[in-house]
């Protein structure tokens, strides 16, 4: 049995998540600051992933002692994914504009595998 389905059931709501959140910054809509909030569950039983492959490289190799997990589809509790990521494209006020945050984010590579410090 393929566990295709579930995936699917999850990339829908994924979308519509996203749709919503769209649809909340539509212009004449959003407020002054405008926050996102949410949890992305998995519905389904979740797919055995095979280990990441490390032999290819022979320096990714040394830096593991065993097999690496594959992070494609990381659960917590309830089914709550991890590495989700919700980007608005559409929507935004014409000429607004946003600070960058001023906290920068550190993308580390260790391993051949890369982790936000």
């Amino acid at each position: 049995m393929t566990k295709e389905p579930s995936m699917r059931r999850t990339g829908n709501r994924l979308w519509l998540a996203a749709a919503l959140v769209a649809v909340s910054v539509w212009p004449g809509v959003a407020v002054a600051a405008s926050t996102i909030t949410g949890t992305v569950t998995f519905d389904g039983k979740a797919p055995v992933l095979r280990p990441l492959a490390m032999d290819a490289d022979p320096v990714c190799a040394k830096k593991h002692s065993g097999p690496v997990p594959n992070e494609m589809l990381v659960l917590g509790t309830g089914n709550t994914m991890g590495n989700v990521m919700v980007w608005v494209s559409k929507g935004l006020p014409a000429g607004k504009t946003w600070p960058a945050p001023t906290t920068p984010v550190v993308v580390d590579q260790n391993g051949c595998q890369y982790s936000r410090t």
